[in-house]
């Protein structure tokens, strides 16, 4: 497909509809807006809350160093690649994820951009509702007292967990406020990320500049940087990491494809491709080094060692509630009234970049829809509320959003493989010229190892990644793998197929309806001749 082919592309979206285009401006209205829109995209609770944790899982009894070495190895590796291609294809096409393949691979390719859609759903849905424990515990540390022990602190969790309806509230309340956010698509989109990610980066630095100036906070970042190469060994720890930066970085979702459908020529998908990821990698270290900084501060104050504290790191609680939910408000309680600062700081983190990076996820079922022919005005109501319907099982009982948690983490790294395989398809060499470099203007070019990395390397390491998740699940569950626990590999089989089944039905039967359309017409034409 030529540069020609596509050069309706760059003036409108002339397959959709009029409403369509008069609901939503084309382009992000300014660089700086498209930047803090890409960076809210994903700068969120798995910068701040998941990843510390992963680490901690990961870590030694010397350090995390290792861990935090393969992290960055498949930044480089795999969530780059995949991100430049998701650019790439938005600001080509203009299209969100099912459109993308349909308009580069053909109709038969449409279930390709749907299980990155099903993916985003999925996620979002119990996503939202850890959002709203986010925001649960900041208003808790504004208004109340924080917990002097830890069975207090679970106390609070407990009487969270166990109410009728507060949980089902904060869900409402969560999905409400990213919502509205995107109510003009990219025009609000990109004011409230202007808003809210300056503030969110201004809380971070302050919180992380305050916890290294706490006593013993250098023993946290001493170990967080140490290695135990022995770990290296765990294939948990090669899953995790890419997972992790899957996670961390958003590659693969389909976020930065649908934001990139409001960028023009002009704006710089390989720049952006690049040094975004770096500086939300940067954001999930910041994030790690202040929690181990104040992690360290207070327990060596009470006497604990480094074997104590490290086993407190790798404590998840039910749910992953552990480190956050449970032991971070006690720890702040030890350092007075600054600790209480502190604490609603760290939530109003968590609250604000969970917002941003689920506004994200709520944009692409939208913008799909639209294309769709679905106005946006009745697009986000069905959107929100099947995202409402979804997530209500999560809030209602834990052990469902752990399931999911479980399922679609890693559903997002298949996501990617999905990415991967667009340009691998259409030709690597091919798309790296004609989407990219001589699309762009004003840009880095790609240059040729690019192809190498997609065409090779990164579908190794995909089929490395899917067996070594089998492996890891089936050693750990040993001879009750097969069964339908909360954590294991049958339900990720069982839900990945059911969701696979159902995107390849639709996908025929879109193809169907369309050719029997198309006889149709034919017919029509033959009799009126």
């Amino acid at each position: 497909m030529s540069d020609g082919e596509h050069r309706p592309l760059l003036r409108s979206d002339s397959s959709t509809s009029s409403n369509f285009q008069n609901e939503s401006p084309l382009t992000f209205s300014s660089k700086w807006g498209l930047v803090l829109s890409c960076l809210g995209c994903v700068i969120g609770t798995g910068n701040i809350w998941r990843f510390p944790r992963i680490v901690a899982n990961n870590s030694g009894d010397e350090g995390g160093l290792q861990f935090l070495l393969v992290w960055l190895l498949f930044l480089g590796l795999w969530s780059i690649p995949v991100i430049l291609i998701e650019y790439s294809v938005g600001r080509y096409t203009r299209k969100a994820p099912v459109k993308s393949f349909r308009v580069l691979l053909g109709p038969w390719s449409l279930w390709c951009g749907g299980w990155m859609v099903a993916v985003v759903i999925c996620i979002a849905s119990y996503y939202s509702v850890v959002v709203g424990w986010c925001l649960y515990y900041l208003f808790y540390s504004i208004s109340h007292q924080l917990p002097e022990s830890l069975k207090a602190s679970q106390n609070i969790w407990n009487e969270l967990k166990n109410h009728k309806w507060l949980p089902v509230l904060l869900l409402f309340l969560s999905l409400s406020l990213a919502g509205f956010s995107v109510t003009r698509a990219v025009s609000s989109i990109e004011r409230v990320n202007s808003i809210i990610m300056p503030l969110l980066l201004f809380v971070l630095l302050v919180s992380f500049y305050w916890s290294l100036t706490l006593e013993y906070a250098s023993y946290g970042i001493t170990y967080l940087f140490t290695p135990d190469w022995a770990e290296l060994k765990t294939l948990r720890l090669w899953v995790d990491a890419a997972s992790q930066n899957a996670w961390d970085t958003g590659a693969g979702s389909g976020l930065f494809l649908t934001y990139a459908t409001y960028m023009s020529r002009q704006n710089s998908v390989v720049k952006l491709g690049i040094l975004l990821p770096l500086c939300n990698n940067l954001v999930s270290l910041l994030s790690a080094i202040t929690l181990y900084s104040t992690v360290f501060s207070i327990k060596m104050k009470e006497g604990a060692n480094k074997t104590e504290i490290a086993l407190l790191l790798r404590e998840d609680g039910f749910a992953n509630t552990g480190l956050t939910f449970l032991w971070m408000p006690v720890l702040y309680k030890q350092l007075g009234i600054p600790g209480r600062v502190l604490s609603s700081l760290f939530f109003l983190c968590l609250s604000l970049g969970g917002i941003t990076s689920l506004l994200a996820m709520i944009e692409l079922p939208v913008r799909t829809l639209q294309e769709m022919q679905v106005p946006r005005k009745y697009g986000l109501p069905v959107v929100l509320l099947v995202l409402f319907c979804f997530g209500l099982p999560s809030a209602l009982d834990l052990n469902i959003l752990v399931n999911q948690d479980f399922v679609w983490a890693f559903g997002q790294v298949l996501a990617g493989v999905v990415s991967i395989s667009l340009p691998i398809l259409y030709g690597v060499t091919k798309f790296r010229e004609d989407l990219v470099n001589q699309f762009g203007l004003d840009d880095w070019k790609l240059p040729k190892i690019w192809d190498y990395i997609v065409n090779f390397l990164d579908p190794v390491i995909a089929v490395a990644l899917l067996v070594s998740f089998v492996a890891d699940t089936v050693s750990n569950d040993k001879s009750d793998w097969y069964k339908f626990k909360r954590e294991s590999l049958m339900w990720c089989f069982v839900e990945w197929l059911f969701v696979l089944l159902l995107l390849l039905l639709l996908n025929f039967l879109w193809i169907f309806r369309r050719r029997t359309r198309g006889r149709i017409r034919r017919i029509s034409r033959i009799r009126d001749s």
